[in-house]
């Protein structure tokens, strides 16, 4: 593993004591390193809304455009849980410059690919590590540049009505890029 400071460089700043193989939902963000723009562009899209009677003017929004990178972490986000089989994924967004997911390890019976080790409680760090790492390859491999941040930020979620607000700030990420404090 590498160390700096003996810290994992893939593992976020920690709540003391709390065992982060627990069952629970996460929401993690990842940020590339020096908030490069790798995943691609938010672009104005027009939408009806289809709430409103037909012959109103449709509604200005913004749609994130994922560049190959892009798609490549999008495509090994969702793999996640084929190589955890503890992990659920649930709201995700792709962002320019980062990516906020929600993640739920459970305490479900199973084995994981990365640690082959039979009722094993998947690490967060690991299943993060993991996916910026796959990423990191094939978008090498593509001929593509991607530098993560070394570490990534978490919030334990507490109940049902802090999973509903999580969930509302991801998918509202894209309208509010121009206040985003990672556009920069």
């Amino acid at each position: 593993m590498n160390l700096f400071h003996d810290k994992s460089l893939n593992e976020p700043e920690l709540k003391p004591g709390y065992a982060y193989s627990a069952p629970g939902w996460y929401h993690i963000t990842i940020c590339t390193k020096f908030r490069v723009h790798y995943f691609g562009n938010i672009v104005p899209s027009v939408m009806p809304d289809p709430d409103l009677s037909a012959g109103t003017l449709p509604e200005t929004m913004v749609r994130m455009i994922l560049s190959e990178a892009g798609q490549i972490a999008e495509k090994y986000w969702n793999e996640i849980p084929g190589h955890f089989s503890r992990v659920v994924l649930d709201a995700y967004q792709l962002m320019p410059n980062h990516f906020h997911g929600i993640m739920q390890i459970t305490d479900a019976p199973g084995s994981d690919v990365y640690t082959r080790e039979k009722h094993s409680q998947p690490e967060l760090g690991n299943i993060i590590y993991q996916f910026k790492r796959i990423c990191s390859i094939k978008t090498q491999e593509s001929g593509l540049e991607l530098i993560w941040q070394s570490r990534f930020h978490n919030h334990l979620i507490q109940g049902d009505s802090d999973l509903q607000r999580v969930r509302k700030y991801i998918r509202n990420n894209p309208k509010n890029w121009v206040h985003d404090k990672y556009n920069i």
